[in-house]
């Protein structure tokens, strides 16, 4: 799949501020924003990310306006204990994933495996169910990135709610997975990652696979992006 003549970089995904990167993008140029925002819990994304900010919800306003400026449908994964702070936004609907894997306890429960997701705006489809349950990648053989969600997750929600050569954005990129997710969907995924140290993983999320017989199958040479 070719780029989109108005996107401003050589490649479907770019390391810098989401913020400075959306300023760049013109109205309602995509179908549809997904991403997994930082949960404002002090974990370690490494330098560039701030995840212990006292102007978090003014933050995530900024970039959540910029959102519906270039959409008309977004989720977002927000994390559990940020609900509060979304629950201001009218008229957002929200579902749930379960993490097969998690073993984190909340102060009702020993085992908390549930997480939030937001859905804003009018999709282009509607899902079959608000519940969606899948293990985390936690040994996908990209499990660098601190809070990585389930690929599976992210095959579900694109397919559920895009058609395929849609355009997908993502604001916090990450490892790659949403990427990957776009590319094996026959999604255009457009995404920002403000940590460069993520860029080499997300290059062999890309790069590693190719398409033959309507199956991903391992490359046997690396080849350049796109």
């Amino acid at each position: 799949m070719n780029l989109p003549d108005w996107w401003p970089h050589d490649k479907p995904y770019a390391i810098m501020d989401c913020l400075e990167g959306m300023k760049e993008l013109p109205d309602k140029c995509v179908d549809l924003v997904l991403t997994d925002p930082p949960y404002n819990l002090g974990i370690d994304y490494g330098d560039t990310t701030d995840d212990n900010r006292e102007d978090y919800f003014n933050w995530c306003s900024k970039w959540f306006e910029e959102c519906k400026r270039v959409t008309d449908f977004i989720i977002i994964t927000p994390g559990r204990y940020n609900i509060y702070g979304w629950n201001e936004i009218d008229g957002f609907e929200m579902g749930i994933w379960i993490n097969k894997m998690q073993q984190s306890r909340s102060r009702i429960s020993y085992l908390s495996k549930w997480e939030p997701i937001i859905f804003y705006g009018k999709p282009k489809k509607r899902a079959a169910w608000d519940i969606w349950s899948y293990n985390s990648n936690r040994g996908d053989g990209f499990n660098t990135h601190p809070c990585p969600k389930p690929q599976e997750l992210f095959f579900k929600l694109i397919t559920d709610f895009s058609n395929k050569n849609d355009i997908i954005l993502d604001l916090f990129l990450g490892s790659g997975t949403l990427l990957e997710s776009c590319r094996k969907t026959n999604r255009i995924g457009l995404r920002f990652e403000i940590n460069p140290e993520y860029e080499p993983i997300i290059r062999k999320r890309g790069m590693d696979e190719e398409l033959i017989n309507g199956k991903w199958h391992k490359k046997q040479e690396q080849q350049e992006w796109w």
